[in-house]
């Protein structure tokens, strides 16, 4: 103890052991640090963990959808079962608030409906949709907006308020065009939830072809009429777009007809989404179990996105269904698994067996891997404008001959005895 201790000019002792408090500070700092660290660090493990186990769900929820099958039936098999039936269509009180209600309504500025599923009569099932069956059906009292006849979809339960909110909102701000079924009115505070809209007799361009399929077979105009068809159908894309409107569900079962081939009707807009800025070219989509995946372009497996050009896409297959008189797409392929990864490997269905080449060709164009390099569907309705207008004259040309061949061939037995008796009776 003495040898450790110094006398100071005070006559005090003063230790001369090393200090260590500076060495205890430091360790003290290294363990704090190490201490929060820890947490840090199995919070970011834990991140990780859970990004890696959605990123695989996403995967397996696009890959594993078992109801794309519903897309694909056949639509006969699909009517038959319908799960609304008219005679279970009652009224019942509506499932929102009515103060929710008078809120959300003039957000948009939806009125009450003058209508309930008690005014009219379902006379028929057109459509088994996703989210809503389309039924032929006749008003019992009055009209609306100078229809008696109309198309009525009873919404399925499960679809959202939001969903059924947005719906309604598309269709009202695309109005009127000839190749869109036009809303006419709505009712979605009492049940069954209704949307009526202008009358399509002939069902689903779908059904229409296929039913019909005997008789277009042998018409030798078919090709032209088909091409009238995707010509309609594209100046209603044309229009869609030009509101701002991303359909998403663009096929040939959400295709109304009134007359075949001008009034083919686009409709189904329970997937459609407005965007607001002109040059949009992608924006993210969530993946939901249930969508057409046979008619999604590669961008929305390989990326999750889906925009204008997706449409297009999605067009060339409703062009392919249209040449093959309504067969599902991809029937070479035995299930979703194999189409997912035949569309993001490069794979394009073959040309059908009478389609024409020029038809094909927009096809492929449509079905551009790259986005950008797909035409925008003012650039599809001038190509097919041009292939209406050359057979135009092709059969203005044909009727012609057919009329010269018959004013200079020898008559008939029958012709002959006409004519004489017709000069007799001069």
């Amino acid at each position: 103890m003495v040898n450790s201790m110094l006398v100071n000019a005070t006559g005090k002792y003063v230790s001369t052991q090393p200090t260590t408090t500076g060495t205890s500070n430091q360790s003290n700092n290294n363990l704090y640090i190490t201490t929060a660290a820890i947490p840090f660090i199995i919070l970011v493990v834990i991140v990780i963990c859970v990004v890696h186990y959605k990123r695989k769900r996403k995967c397996q929820s696009i890959t594993t959808n078992t109801k794309e099958e519903d897309y694909t039936e056949n639509e006969d098999n699909i009517i038959s079962r319908s799960c609304v039936q008219l005679e279970q269509l009652t009224l019942a009180p509506p499932q929102l608030p009515e103060k929710r209600f008078s809120q959300r309504r003039s957000k948009h500025s939806f009125q009450m409906s003058t209508f309930t599923v008690l005014d009219i009569s379902l006379q028929e099932l057109l459509k088994n949709g996703k989210r809503g069956c389309f039924y032929k059906a006749k008003l019992r009292r009055g009209n609306c907006k100078g229809h008696k006849l109309v198309t009525c979809k009873i919404i399925k339960n499960g679809v959202s308020w939001k969903k059924m909110q947005g719906e309604i909102f598309i269709m009202k701000k695309l109005g009127y065009h000839n190749n869109v079924l036009q809303l006419l009115d709505w009712n979605i505070v009492q049940e069954p939830h209704m949307l009526i809209m202008e009358y399509a007799g002939l069902g689903t361009l779908k059904t229409f072809l296929r039913t019909n399929r005997a008789q277009l077979s042998t018409n030798k105009n078919l090709q032209r009429l088909l091409a009238l068809a995707a010509y309609y159908i594209g100046l209603g894309m044309e229009y869609i777009a030009s509101k701002m409107i991303i359909h998403q569900d663009l096929a040939l079962r959400n295709i109304m007809v009134i007359r075949f081939p001008q009034e083919c009707k686009i409709t189904e807009f329970g997937l459609a989404r407005v965007v607001s800025n002109p040059m949009f070219r992608n924006s993210k989509k969530s993946t939901k179990s249930g969508v057409p995946l046979r008619w999604y372009p590669p961008e929305y497996f390989k990326s999750n996105t889906y925009s204008f050009p997706s449409d297009v896409w999605s067009y060339g297959i409703l062009l392919w269904e249209l040449q093959t008189l309504g067969c599902a797409p991809y029937p070479e392929m035995e299930n979703v698994e194999a189409v997912v990864f035949g569309i993001c490997s490069g794979y394009r269905m073959r040309k059908p067996s009478e389609c024409r080449e020029e038809i094909y060709r927009v096809m492929k164009w449509c079905w551009a891997d790259i986005p950008e390099q797909r035409p925008s569907f003012s650039d599809i309705v001038r190509h097919l404008d041009t292939i209406v207008e050359d057979d135009n004259d092709y059969v203005r040309v044909f009727i012609n001959e057919e009329r010269y061949q018959m004013s200079h061939q020898t008559p008939t037995t029958n012709q002959a005895s006409v004519l004489t008796a017709s000069s007799a009776e001069g």
